[in-house]
């Protein structure tokens, strides 16, 4: 990508950097990267898709350690680019800088947080991106715009200097055209010479399966007979007593305290400049009470141990 190319600021950040070089010669050389507006670069204001955070926030003194990571593996960064406002929406969508074209499906949503990250890599402006992932603000961009896109477990990539939305839920993330470049970038990343067990089977439950339409059910399983994987039936939520409308509550809720716990001194100050949708989320994520975040947890500990 031209580091002179003119912008559309609905897919890249105004306050720079518009380009970091790499540092040093590394298995990334010659690829070129972008990265969303919650991590931090030192000397840059991160601006968490919102024009007020941009000017509340003082300009960061270090920089992410995973673009750190990239740059001394030899990838090129060539901008910053947009997400939803505080990544709290998963359309990507936003009233201040537009919503970015779907190079995909430009009648279509391309989908958010991550919106930025989705459409750069997509519009073949870089080789790869690196987003977060609370909700699916990897993967939905990152299924809406044609793309391989990459949430790994909890913890596993470094999320020091970024914006904090839910520290339940957060993770960085990755999107590529490309798997084996994509396998590459998480390498670098994780600094994790474990490359684990393929997976020789995985459960289906029943209360999922019946949601999903004849034509995702066949290619599913499909796919699990191309990759030699055993696709098994289970009846945890039934046996559980939970549906699928619960576990969307039990998420809504450990997310949504965390955030208003995080966030609630500048939302107070500043909230009347969020889309009007997302103000809704958080006036909402204001009623949940510290005892049905503590019971919410409960439940999803209790959850994680059955499924185990």
């Amino acid at each position: 990508m031209s580091n002179n190319i003119t912008r559309d600021s609905s897919v890249y950040c105004l306050q720079g950097p518009e380009f970091l070089a790499a540092t040093t010669q590394g298995k990334l050389t010659g690829k070129s990267f972008v990265f969303k507006d919650l991590f931090d670069v030192a000397g840059y204001v991160t601006g968490a898709g919102n024009p007020a955070w941009l000017s509340s926030h003082d300009k960061a003194a270090k920089t992410s350690p995973l673009i750190d990571k990239l740059l001394a593996q030899g990838a090129d960064c060539v901008g910053r680019v947009q997400t939803d406002e505080l990544a709290y929406s998963l359309n990507g969508q936003n009233i201040h800088y537009g919503t970015p074209t779907n190079p995909a499906a430009p009648n279509c949503l391309p989908g958010g947080s991550s919106s930025g990250s989705a459409v750069a890599v997509a519009s073949k402006h870089a080789d790869f991106s690196i987003g977060t992932d609370t909700g699916g603000s990897v993967r939905v961009p990152a299924s809406y715009c044609g793309l391989f896109g990459l949430r790994p477990t909890l913890g596993k990539l470094d999320l020091s200097n970024a914006f904090t939305l839910s520290t339940s839920f957060d993770t960085a993330g990755i999107f590529s055209r490309d798997l084996s470049l994509l396998q590459a970038v998480f390498k670098t990343l994780s600094e994790d010479s474990n490359t684990g067990q393929v997976a020789s089977h995985i459960f289906l439950d029943d209360t999922l399966a019946k949601s999903l339409s004849e034509e995702r059910l066949n290619r599913l399983q499909a796919w699990c007979k191309k990759s030699s994987i055993k696709l098994l039936s289970c009846n945890l939520l039934t046996e559980l007593a939970i549906t699928l409308d619960d576990l969307s509550l039990l998420f809504r809720t450990i997310q949504g305290y965390e955030i208003i716990q995080e966030h609630n001194q500048w939302l107070t100050q500043y909230g009347e400049s969020l889309d009007p949708s997302i103000m809704l989320r958080v006036e909402w994520a204001r009623t949940i009470t510290t005892e049905e975040y503590k019971q919410a947890k409960v439940t999803t500990t209790r959850f994680h141990y059955k499924s185990d």
